[in-house]
């Protein structure tokens, strides 16, 4: 959220805190805009506002900018001191709220150790952020 934005000043979000309509999302048709949606409280969901963005750094710009709130991806937050010095991030208390992601691929697939290095490096990022990763090999 922007830096003087009311919910700057709490420690935590919840979904009740979400208002769909104050936010800035990503275009139609991108997971994490149906995602973000899905967190947001049902009675809330149908205002939305018409002002999309194409990426994940738009979002952030906007949002520094005070256009609006959004939610990001943790693994995406990097520490741009001068876009942070604009923004606030918060976690939400409910450790619940989250999305998952799936990396798969054939099992014939010929570069199958850099899928195994890259799962590898998803596991490590995932688990020094308290992120939980499983395994599953069907």
């Amino acid at each position: 959220m922007p830096r003087g934005h009311p919910l700057a000043n709490k420690q935590n979000l919840t979904r009740r805190d979400l208002r769909s309509d104050q936010m800035v999302l990503l275009e139609d048709g991108h997971c994490l805009r149906d995602q973000t949606l899905d967190i947001c409280p049902s009675n809330r969901r149908g205002h939305v506002r018409q002002f999309h963005a194409t990426s994940l750094e738009t979002l952030k710009h906007l949002v520094a900018t005070g256009s609006g709130y959004t939610l990001i991806p943790e693994l995406a937050v990097r520490d741009e001191n001068e876009l942070n010095s604009l923004m606030r991030y918060r976690q939400f208390a409910d450790k619940h709220v989250g999305r998952n992601i799936i990396l798969t691929c054939r099992s014939r697939f010929g570069r199958m150790a850099d899928i195994d290095a890259l799962a590898d490096l998803i596991r490590k990022i995932g688990a020094r952020r308290g992120v939980s990763v499983f395994r599953n090999e069907n």
